[in-house]
């Protein structure tokens, strides 16, 4: 290999390695779901369900999200500890602290 060509896959290599890296179909991604009395979300990876959470997660009592915003907020923090290797789970002062409605 020339020079020419080696120092042509070394300037290259970074946008190489970047369009590599940009996002998949596999990532996971968030779906709010319409519950009866309010609203829900799933975790998706390839357009399936690995997690779906109809309610509140923490809380006592199957009590759905009262808007699609706070079951997002919530679905994001869930999604942020999966890209971490951290369990998906929620407490109560992380719901607080996001200012979650439940009772």
């Amino acid at each position: 290999m020339t020079i020419n060509k080696k120092l042509a896959v070394l300037l290259l290599s970074p946008f190489l390695i970047a369009a590599c890296n940009n996002k998949k179909e596999t990532d996971l991604q968030i779906r709010i779901t319409h519950q009866k009395d309010g609203y829900g979300y799933q975790i998706l990876k390839v357009r399936k369900a690995v997690i779906t959470q109809p309610f509140i997660p923490a809380v006592a009592g199957d009590q759905p999200f009262r808007d699609s915003v706070q079951a997002k907020k919530t679905a994001e923090l869930a999604l942020r500890k999966l890209h971490k290797y951290k369990l998906p789970s929620i407490s109560i002062s992380e719901l607080d602290s996001m200012k979650i409605e439940y009772h």
